[in-house]
């Protein structure tokens, strides 16, 4: 039986074992093939320019991207009048033929609802377009991509010995923006850099892929781009190699694609690779055999070989199985045959970890990437789970093999933004988050300071999501701060549970250095303020060497006091003659964020944002974690085994809320005991109007037609000036973005003083708003009940009122006293208080109206009563 069960094992195996053999020999070879292999990009030979080229360019809705993929375009080193570009913009819908002709490249536009998707446009071009150019060879570039200064040169070189066809090496554009395109550099380090170099050294065809393509104007002419499915690239690939042109890889012709970093879009590119690919096994397999019979040549296998070799995500994980499992297994009577298929599962393995690690030598990969391998078991779990998703879509018939375009993400998303633009906000575990990276966090804070318009950043973390449950005040300005990052991973991680995941985790600890040097390139002033007695000014000093010319406005730390004990006045003169830009603001959560919503209206154009404990860092008083420990995320861990007596309370309850908050959501979202009907009852127009209300359907939050930030300036005027009723009848849950729109309206409707309330919640979402402490904060209602509650406000007062009959004075304070209708109480009591003051006063404060008051409410009563 032990033997029948060793002879399965050893059968399954054999794809596995030959892949292996497969891969290793292109590795072997790879290292040997010295000739071809150029990483720098830099061109070193003759630049006699013998070839003119037309860059095609076939772009479907690529107005986000392109215009600054056609301005890199003008950083090619080779002789300009030797090339040309022309875009194509197939079947768009946006402004993307507008921004190509405006950079002063050809543009063509085509309408095709029929004959759709790249290989279409490429053929169209060819027999429609090409004959008006004059040009030896044309490469093709995706919308999203870009080239090396010298990649013209290297292909110029190749065409001049007789080359007809040539793949650049195609590497990623992004790798930093996630684990995932991390992991994609290195998986195309190996499939696009080692492959290629070993099928040169064997005289085979290294394949076409799609981008950084260039074609000699002779097969263009002769064969046009037949090749339509989805993996329009393997397919021409495949009837070149039938057609006896083999590809060259010119590895120093280097084009950087960006890759998507969510795994939505990336399971739905996925997908449609290696379903395309699959497709094209039937139609070539047996054309390519039949080459081989006739010709016995290397190049028929490889290309047969490619087809037929599993994913290197399937070899991986079926290897390490059939491993574990013959490790497992005793030896059987016939221990030579045991022996045989337990090393053959081993060496398959070990040849599976030669070839990535192989890959990544010959790039001369950093330690950032070879830190990512940490997420590679994840990354080849989830290819696999993509994989059989695919196959039950192909084998019930539920999937079109059409193309799907996947999402475009600018990177640097701050560089065409004016200084008011907001960010996509997600609401995660019951705060909202902006959707940022460092670089357009920093962009944007550049730009807010050099218009001067005051801004409040918080870096919430996890002990925000805890201490905004029980602390109104502290949740309130959450929601309405100018921008919240997450400065915490399980935020990030979690994320991704509800709907969008954040693309970066945004530390204080990172962004203030980052902010000082972008001051110092801007001509912009630094404060530091914080922290214990002198480590602001050490850590401002430091600051200041690292990044020689930045403009140090100052330095205060203090004494430690309750906020609203705190010498407001002296610090906000202090700022403001110090003509500060930028405040790091270092008192710890919650006080440096309620600070700077007090303070912030005041300095008029100060950007503050509360950075904990990192001028602490930058001073040395405390030693950060060193970055690999940040890379793998553990920060945390280090913090608490460097100062445990402070955190460890608080990093246990945090650790202990985070386990809550997954289990607690996942029973909110799933639970089938919970009742999803919603009795909807509508607020009548009439009534609406009497009460001064605009009622938003869930359709126009959800609506496909509004990106968020579109729908918000929609009804932000709206919002101004009437009450806000928002009705989500019927609707089971809601996602990141659908609560985050709701939050940004609510936000817009408080600091206008009108009111908002939301009906027809189903028992889902009252449970999310009631479970994270919202249900205040929303005024959830039922619909008869939204009338009484918009009655009574708009009763209400919303400004204070100060009567004065001699020296008594009676001051009635409005539904809610912030820093948003405090102005008048201020100038009171700066202004005509100190008069009446020496003279008996009696002063009364009428609070009975006032139902919520912020810190700056707080701290302006305790003055009155001083």
């Amino acid at each position: 039986m032990l033997f029948i069960i060793y002879l399965l094992l050893f059968l399954v195996g054999i794809p596995i074992y030959i892949g292996a053999i497969y891969l290793f020999v292109l590795t072997v070879e790879a290292f040997f093939n010295k000739e071809k292999r150029n990483i720098t990009g830099v061109f070193e030979g003759d630049k006699d320019a013998k070839h003119k080229f037309l860059i095609i360019i076939p772009a479907h809705n690529e107005a986000l991207l392109l215009g600054d993929v056609l301005e890199d375009l003008k950083k090619l080193s080779y002789p300009c009048e030797n090339w040309q570009v022309l875009v194509i913009a197939d079947n768009c819908e946006d402004e993307t033929a507008k921004i190509a002709a405006a950079s002063g490249f050809n543009v063509v536009e085509r309408f095709n609802d029929v004959d759709r998707g790249k290989g279409q446009a490429l053929n169209w071009a060819i027999a429609n377009e090409l004959p008006k150019y004059d040009y030896d060879a044309v490469v093709v570039m995706d919308a999203d991509s870009t080239m090396n200064p010298d990649f013209l040169w290297f292909m110029n070189e190749k065409l001049g010995k007789g080359h007809l066809a040539l793949q650049a090496y195609y590497k990623v554009q992004n790798p930093r923006d996630s684990w995932r395109t991390s992991l994609m550099e290195i998986a195309f380090a190996a499939f696009h850099f080692l492959r290629s170099l070993g099928r040169m050294r064997l005289n085979a065809s290294c394949g076409l892929k799609g981008n950084g393509m260039c074609l000699t104007r002779t097969i263009v002419e002769k064969y046009g781009y037949p090749a339509f499915s989805v993996v329009e690239d393997l397919e021409l690939a495949l009837f070149y190699l039938t057609n006896d042109i083999k590809v060259e890889f010119v590895s120093g012709a280097q084009v950087a694609g960006q890759m998507v970093s969510n795994s939505s879009d990336s399971d739905t590119q996925r997908r449609r690779w290696e379903g395309g690919r699959f497709d094209l096994i039937k139609q070539w397999c047996p054309k390519l055999f039949g080459k081989f019979k006739k010709e016995r040549k290397f190049a028929f296998v490889d290309g047969i070989m490619e087809l037929l070799v599993p994913p290197f995500s399937i070899l991986v994980v079926v290897g390490f199985v059939g491993l574990i499992v013959s490790l497992v297994l005793p030896f059987d009577e016939n221990r030579i045959f045991s022996s045989l298929v337990k090393s053959s599962w081993l060496l398959s393995c070990l040849i599976f970890v030669f070839y990535m690690l192989s890959g990544m030598i010959l790039i001369k990969a950093g330690m950032f990437l070879y830190g990512r391998l940490f997420f590679a078991p994840i990354y080849v779990m989830w290819k696999m789970f993509t994989y059989g998703k695919m196959v039950l879509l192909k084998v019930f018939k539920c999937d079109s093999g059409e193309w799907v375009r996947t999402g475009r993400h600018k990177n640097d998303a701050g560089d065409n933004m004016d200084e008011t633009e907001t960010f996509e906000t997600l609401m995660v575990m019951g705060l909202p988050f902006h959707n940022v990276t460092f670089k357009s966090t920093v962009d944007w804070s550049v730009k807010r300071m050099k218009a001067e318009q005051p801004t409040h950043i918080c870096t919430a973390n996890m002990d925000f999501v805890t201490r905004a449950r029980e602390d109104k005040q502290f949740q309130r300005l959450l929601f309405e701060s100018d921008l919240v990052v997450a400065d915490g991973i399980p935020i990030v991680k979690i994320s991704k549970f509800e709907g969008p995941v954040l693309k970066e985790r945004v530390t204080g600890s990172d962004i203030s250095p980052m902010l000082a040097e972008a001051c110092r390139d801007n001509d912009l002033s630094v404060f530091g303020l914080g922290a214990a007695p002198g480590v602001a000014d050490k850590a401002m000093k430091i600051l200041q060497e690292r990044y020689e010319g930045l403009k140090v406005a100052g330095a205060f730390s203090p004494p430690k006091a309750e906020l609203e004990d705190m010498p407001h006045e002296e610090i906000n003169k202090m700022l403001i003659d110090a003509d500060t830009n930028l405040v790091l603001v270092a008192f710890g959560a919650p006080k440096q964020d309620k600070w700077g919503r007090m303070n912030v209206p005041k300095l008029k154009k100060t950007l503050a944002i509360g950075i904990g404990g990192t001028l602490d860092f930058i001073a040395g008083v405390q030693t950060r974690a060193p970055k690999f420990v940040q890379k793998v995320n553990l920060e945390w861990l280090w913090r608490l085994g460097t100062n445990p007596k402070r955190l460890f309370k608080r990093y246990a309850e945090n650790i202990c809320f985070f386990g809550y908050i997954l289990f607690k959501q996942t029973m909110m979202k799933r639970a089938p005991w919970i009742n999803d009907d919603v009795s909807c009852e509508e607020l009548n127009s009439n009534t609406a109007d009497n009460l001064n209300a605009f009622v938003i359907k869930y359709s126009d939050i959800c609506s496909k037609d509004f990106a968020q930030s579109e729908l918000l300036e929609k009804f932000s005027n709206i919002a101004a000036t009437k009450n806000i009723v928002i009705d989500l009848c019927r609707e089971r849950w809601l996602n990141s973005v659908e609560l985050g729109t709701i939050a940004s309206l609510c936000a817009t409707t408080h600091k206008s003083q009108m009111g908002f309330a939301m009906v027809n919640l189903s028992e889902r979402v009252k449970k999310y708003f009631e479970f994270y402490c919202l249900t205040d904060y929303f005024n959830v209602f039922r619909v008869g009940d939204v009338e009484s509650y918009l009655a009574d406000f708009n009763k209400l007062q919303k400004d204070v009122e100060i009567y004065r009959d001699g020296t008594d004075v009676k001051i009635v304070l409005p539904f809610e006293l912030t820093v948003h209708n405090s102005d008048k109480l201020e100038e009171f009591i700066d202004n005509e208080l100190p008069e009446i003051v020496e003279s008996p006063i009696s002063i009364i404060v009428d609070d009975s109206n006032c139902r919520f008051m912020d810190s700056s409410g707080s701290y302006i009563l305790k003055r009155l009563e001083m």
